[in-house]
């Protein structure tokens, strides 16, 4: 039998990940609901997916060794990697918004973007040094400690996400976007192009914004995990659950970007010393 009331998640919810912000905006009721499990398993498919990137990175590089090598920036590529990785970089770019603009091809182009983004972060990083590889296992520790605390934190309602918590995120996150575009705009002007270059260039200044984008991201996961629970708590539909999961892996995976871009950065302060 049909759910009577609605399945309406808190329409004053602001969100920075387009794909839990929808769950904001959905209205019906249905015989099988989303729950934690269900959304649970198809988060931890996504996160496999990523992991299967990783994988799909090592089993192919012994065939696409045999090609010719291309320089970029100081490092040596194969050119059938490099082709292979400049799609998946593409890939990871347009599945995300292929997923936004059309349901039900989230279970398909999510797990694309995961596994180009696992190929992606890869290869580039064994094509710069073992040092980088030993970056991700860094970084993926990291985040996986972040998202339990977080976790931890909302669970135990020791942060609770309420209008005001929204409300502060929102504000870091449009800070963070419109600074930005302020530093693109005014790099345009040629006088102040290489005082710009100069702070962007600064050790401090670039740690210091790497911080501040991991703080963010960290807010974001708490805002998921409101979204979810409130979906789960309304009854949304179960088809629903894997909008949730993407929209949740999704902030992982900026999440451990953003850690492992700070590792990369602290590992070339130490080396600059």
């Amino acid at each position: 039998m049909s759910e009577t009331k609605t399945a309406s998640v808190h329409q004053n919810s602001v969100m920075m990940n387009p794909l839990i912000r929808k769950l904001s905006r959905i209205e019906e009721s249905a015989d099988r609901s989303a729950t934690y499990g269900g959304i649970a398993v198809k988060t931890l498919i996504f996160m496999l997916a990523a992991a299967a990137g990783v994988v799909l990175y090592f089993m192919l590089h012994s065939t696409m060794a045999g090609s010719g090598t291309i320089e970029v920036s100081g490092y040596t590529f194969y050119q059938t990697e490099a082709l292979v990785c400049l799609a998946a970089l593409l890939l990871s770019v347009l599945a995300p918004l292929i997923a936004f603009a059309i349901r039900p091809l989230i279970p398909v182009f999510g797990i694309l973007y995961c596994a180009s983004v696992g190929f992606s972060i890869t290869m580039l990083a064994t094509v710069m040094g073992e040092e980088y590889t030993f970056m991700i296992y860094l970084a993926l520790a990291l985040t996986f400690i972040l998202v339990a605390v977080m976790a931890f934190l909302y669970a135990a309602r020791i942060i609770k996400v309420g209008k005001r918590f929204r409300t502060v995120v929102l504000t870091l996150f449009l800070t963070s976007v419109f600074s930005g575009v302020i530093f693109f705009l005014l790099g345009l002007i040629p006088g102040v192009k290489p005082a710009l270059a100069f702070l962007q260039e600064s050790p401090a200044f670039s740690i210091g914004l790497s911080v501040v984008y991991i703080i963010i991201a960290c807010a974001f996961l708490l805002v998921d995990f409101d979204t979810i629970e409130r979906s789960v708590e309304h009854k949304l539909p179960k088809k629903y659950e894997w909008t949730a999961a993407f929209g949740l892996a999704y902030t992982i995976i900026y999440l451990f970007l953003k850690i492992f871009n700070l590792i990369c950065k602290l590992s070339q302060k130490n080396n600059s010393k």
